[in-house]
């Protein structure tokens, strides 16, 4: 439960820097937009993960909580990784993901992504029917 009060207080940083930087009124031709766009993928992330967690309890025993489950996911996820967004030859947007390269000196970013693909291998691996609906929550509630 302390993991999910230091989210919140994050995600209270973030959604004051996001703020300020909408009424700074910065634009794509702003040294800052870079910078900009970093802090509202961050805190629409974060918003997504504090909102999922929040409402767990309530949705866990109901019908199509797996589907429930991965929405989110994928919701949080189109904020954290990085895509190119390109409008395809039938006009609909398509996302690509960008690759990106981390040193294997950079250990915290190496260990950030290690964790993520263990999160990422036990969300697939997760048996959302369990009986025990609150062990799939606090699960769930771990990996995020």
């Amino acid at each position: 439960m302390e993991d999910i009060g230091n989210l919140q207080k994050i995600f209270h940083v973030y959604e004051e820097r996001y703020h300020k930087a909408e009424k700074m009124g910065i634009d794509e031709s702003s040294p800052f937009y870079a910078a900009m766009k970093e802090i509202e993928c961050r805190y629409v992330a974060l918003y997504f993960t504090v909102e999922m967690i929040n409402s767990l309890k309530n949705k866990c025993n109901e019908q199509g909580f797996k589907k429930y489950c991965y929405e989110f996911f994928q919701m949080i996820a189109k904020q954290i990784i990085l895509y190119e967004e390109i409008i395809n030859e039938d006009g609909k947007k398509e996302y690509i993901a960008q690759k990106i390269r981390i040193s294997r000196q950079d250990t915290y970013a190496v260990n950030a992504y290690q964790n993520a693909k263990r999160a990422y291998i036990s969300f697939q691996e997760m048996n959302y029917e369990e009986d025990d609906k609150n062990k799939v929550c606090m699960k769930i509630s771990e990996n995020i």
